[in-house]
């Protein structure tokens, strides 16, 4: 997340693009009634919530930065304090949102949610931000400050000091080692006995969800460069038989956005997790392929040390002789929808930095369009069709990065 510090009345240090970002999530979470935050109004209930919590309650609120996220319509602040245990604290404020997954309860928020998925995850040995002051009613939280290092700038090579101790620290291929911890928590989590009482284990994704977000591609990338009637049919076809076959897939409990924006890297070097609100049962190859593939962190971290995560997954997870398949239909899922959510974003939205992403996007899915042409009724056409439509897919085909051979035992 980019640290903004805010000084005057208003928020008039703020770029064009985020104020463009805040009107329009806030627009959606508040149902068509745009909102504007007076800082004064923000450092007031920053102070509320210190003298409420039992921990803060006679700490010294020294300054506030706000914190620019990702698409969430949530805000978050550090709050910098003295005269307490910890020298910051994040500042959630709340959006009573419901959140993605639309299969099975829907009663819950996403901050509700957040809530008792904190309690759930910490109580099974998952490292995620302690919450300090549950304020709902008041629209916020305040929660652990887990840090400025989130694990892409490690496979992107977004370096400062601090990151090059953590190195120091792993030793020999210290990104390799990162996102293995990373799968090892995926392992974590699939394998916690299903728990009724928990909304992770009482919700999932449905057929109707699946195709309507592989839609994006052809609704925001294929429609745009002139996609014919009879190639956009193929294209429909394909994406029935990829989502009917995904909703097939045995359902496993997972983050839902398991990616390196996400997962956060401690000084000591291990791992955090945070935005795990909308964990639920889905496909269990989902988060390592949001994992090693999202935001082009295939290509960070390069052909080989990519098919060696991939091998450490299937090997510590026991796959059965199904993953390549669910691997790469989830895959294909994937890049579909997020080459067109990237578009989207990018080109209609004006959200510039989703753009740089869309090439990578796009070569990845012709990659699995090959690997996978052949196991899916009708692919072979789409492939042959596309290559023709994207000059990345093409590019793509061309070098498809095999999967690594199965373990001996799921043979």
């Amino acid at each position: 997340m980019l640290r903004v510090t805010l000084k005057g009345e208003l928020f008039s240090l703020l770029p064009v693009q985020f104020w463009i970002g805040l009107i329009e999530d806030l627009w959606t979470a508040s149902f068509g009634r745009a909102i504007f935050l007076c800082m004064d109004d923000l450092q007031q209930q920053a102070h509320a919530l210190l003298k409420k919590s039992s921990l803060f309650s006679n700490a010294t609120l020294d300054r506030v930065d706000l914190l620019a996220g990702d698409m969430s319509t949530r805000r978050y602040a550090r709050l910098y304090l003295s005269d307490a245990k910890v020298s910051t604290v994040i500042l959630m404020l709340l959006n009573q949102g419901k959140g993605p997954v639309r299969g099975g309860r829907q009663d819950l928020t996403q901050d509700d949610t957040f809530v008792q998925l904190t309690n759930f995850l910490s109580g099974n040995g998952i490292a995620v931000p302690r919450l300090y002051l549950d304020a709902r009613k008041e629209g916020a939280l305040l929660v652990e400050d887990v840090g400025d290092m989130p694990l892409w700038h490690f496979a992107f090579r977004e370096l400062r000091d601090e990151h090059r101790k953590v190195e120091d620290l792993l030793g020999a291929d210290a990104v390799e080692k990162l996102y293995r911890q990373c799968i090892d928590i995926t392992k974590t989590l699939q394998s916690i006995p299903e728990d009724p009482k928990c909304i992770a284990f009482q919700r999932w994704v449905e057929f109707e969800q699946y195709r309507r977000e592989i839609a994006e591609f052809a609704e925001y990338y294929a429609k745009p460069k002139g996609i014919k009637p009879a190639a956009l049919k193929l294209l429909e076809n394909a994406y029935d038989a990829i989502c009917e076959s995904i909703c097939s897939h045995p359902r496993k409990l997972s983050h839902f956005d398991y990616m390196s924006h996400n997962l956060f890297v401690t000084p000591e070097g291990g791992i955090r997790v945070l935005d795990f609100q909308d964990m639920c049962l889905v496909s269990p190859v989902r988060d390592i392929v949001s994992l090693i593939n999202d935001r082009d962190t295939d290509s960070a971290l390069g052909k080989s040390r990519h098919a060696r995560l991939l091998e450490y997954f299937m090997k510590e997870l026991a796959v059965d002789a199904a993953f390549p398949q669910r691997y790469n239909e989830y895959m294909l899922h994937w890049d579909f929808r997020v080459s067109g959510r990237f578009v989207l974003l990018a080109e209609q939205r004006g959200i510039a930095r989703y753009g740089k992403w869309i090439p990578g996007t796009l070569r990845r899915l012709g990659r699995t369009l090959v690997r996978a042409h052949r196991d899916i009724h009708g692919l072979s056409d789409v492939l042959d069709m596309l290559v023709k439509l994207s000059p990345e897919i093409r590019e793509g085909s061309e070098d498809p990065w095999d999967l690594p051979l199965l373990p001996r035992a799921a043979k």
